[in-house]
């Protein structure tokens, strides 16, 4: 369960700052006109991979049962529902239709994969309410509605003082997940990797 947590503290927070500032990081990189026509795109893949990425926890643990054959056949059966929703949404939503196709694709196959492995590996669902689990999810809510509201304030003022905001943001994210999200084993292990992250510069 601890695998949860740190995908969503770590993946979790990069994909919430490329859903909410999707259109300037496009604006940036390739452009306004590209990002006015694509930045719903990339907001609606960013979801996607995050539920994709959660999906990877459960189907290592089925391939660690010796049970590699059930994401295999998840795949095989979600098959002509990719096909059909693509096929739908596409045609009536085009390039927008494509990216939630693949985003909720990863939802179903994210959402089977964890039931079976809840099934097979016979742990309770309450251990997906414990270890900050929850916490995590609250706050990364919380965080993402709060830079939604701030995000048209936020971009009036000069990028330096951005900068300071978004800062000053994280680090309140980063002090509440300390406090809340984390248990003693949690920072613990964060505070080793600081350390050997010390030690490498002092080396170099």
């Amino acid at each position: 369960m601890r695998s949860i947590k740190y995908i969503l503290l770590i993946l979790g927070i990069i994909i919430l700052f490329i859903n909410v500032f999707a259109k300037c990081i496009l604006q940036i990189w390739l452009g306004t006109d590209f990002a006015l026509a694509s930045s719903s795109v990339l907001q609606i893949l960013s979801l996607g991979v995050l539920f994709n990425s959660l999906g990877y926890i459960p189907a290592t643990l089925l391939q660690g049962v010796a049970r590699p054959d059930l994401p295999a056949k998840f795949l095989l059966l979600e098959v002509p529902i990719r096909i059909g929703t693509a096929y739908v949404l596409v045609k009536k939503y085009n390039i927008i239709g494509a990216a939630w196709s693949w985003t909720l694709w990863a939802v179903l196959d994210m959402f089977l994969l964890f039931v079976v492995s809840v099934i097979i590996y016979g742990f309770s669902m309450h251990a997906f309410f414990s270890r900050g689990i929850m916490w995590t999810f609250c706050f990364i809510v919380v965080l993402w509605w709060a830079l939604y509201e701030l995000k048209e304030w936020i971009v009036l003022f000069p990028q330096s003082i951005q900068f300071l905001i978004s800062a000053v943001i994280l680090c309140s994210f980063a002090a509440f997940t300390w406090r809340y999200a984390l248990d003693n084993v949690d920072r613990i292990k964060v505070l080793k990797l600081i350390k050997l992250c010390r030690n490498w510069r002092v080396r170099d």
